[in-house]
C-alpha cells in the first residue's frame, strides 16, 4: 500500500488535475478513475500517480 502522502483528497486533486471536484466524483462513480475511501469519513483519496496517468490517457484520447 502506498504511503498516505502519495494520496490526494478531492480538494487537492481538483486543482492538480484542472478539473472540478464534481468531475472527479463522476469519474469515480463511472469507474474511470477509482478512488480509495477512508472508512471512517468516507473521503475519497486518489493516488497521485494514478491520477497523472489517467489525465495523460484523457489528453492523448482528446488529441487523436
Amino acid at each position: 500500500m502506498a504511503k498516505l502522502n502519495a494520496y490526494l483528497t478531492v480538494a487537492e486533486a481538483a486543482p492538480h488535475s484542472g478539473c472540478s471536484a464534481d468531475t472527479l466524483r463522476r469519474w469515480d462513480k463511472a469507474k474511470k478513475l477509482p478512488a480509495r475511501c477512508l472508512p471512517v469519513t468516507g473521503y475519497r483519496l486518489y493516488l497521485a500517480n494514478e491520477l497523472n496517468e489517467f489525465l495523460l490517457q484523457v489528453d492523448i484520447a482528446n488529441n487523436e
